[in-house]
């Protein structure tokens, strides 16, 4: 697997498996679990042992988690796309209608977060980041492939973009394709 990530760091932020599926992981709130397993540690593990998309999204929803998390799980067919919205021990599946954009920021969709916890600036932000995202991706549908430049155009867009983005990547996992910026 490929992962994108800080030097030293033992767990993965986001990553990209060789089995076919890409995983990328915001913050967000949701409470914490002393006795769950750690987020980064277990994407690390997803990306390394899920033999597949399906897998993977299982993996991400199941295990018992330390601290709430958004993955964004894609594979290699436009009808592999999800977010799995979770908290310690629940979770919710977030997929597209149809061919629309999968977009996620940093706030759950379905499952509602009781706790901002120490987040609070992303959660105040995510909400108009989200409709920013949406609409400039409001025309895309599966046959309209959206190339790298547009997507770090969106992702810097000053809607968009937050204070703390240290990096933007791109996972094309049908091309078996990663790049970071």
């Amino acid at each position: 697997f490929v992962n994108a990530g800080w030097p030293g760091a033992v767990g993965v932020v986001s990553g990209m498996s060789a089995k076919g599926f890409a995983v990328v992981l915001n913050a967000v709130g949701g409470g914490s679990d002393k006795l769950g397993y750690p987020v980064l540690l277990h994407l690390r593990r997803v990306l390394e042992d899920a033999e597949s998309f399906d897998a993977a999204v299982d993996w991400l929803a199941s295990e018992r988690l330390m601290a709430g998390a958004l993955f964004t799980v894609v594979g290699t067919e436009n009808s592999q796309r999800v977010v799995v919205e979770r908290k310690p021990s629940a979770f919710v599946l977030r997929r597209p209608v149809g061919d629309e954009p999968l977009v996620t920021t940093n706030d759950y969709r379905l499952l509602n977060a009781s706790e901002h916890g120490s987040i609070e600036m992303l959660l105040q932000t995510s909400c108009s980041r989200f409709d920013a995202l949406s609409q400039l991706f409001t025309k895309h549908r599966d046959a309209d492939e959206v190339g790298d430049s547009e997507l770090l155009y969106a992702l810097t867009d000053a809607r968009v973009r937050q204070t703390i983005t240290a990096q933007h990547m791109i996972f094309r996992p049908r091309e078996m394709l990663s790049r970071l910026f």
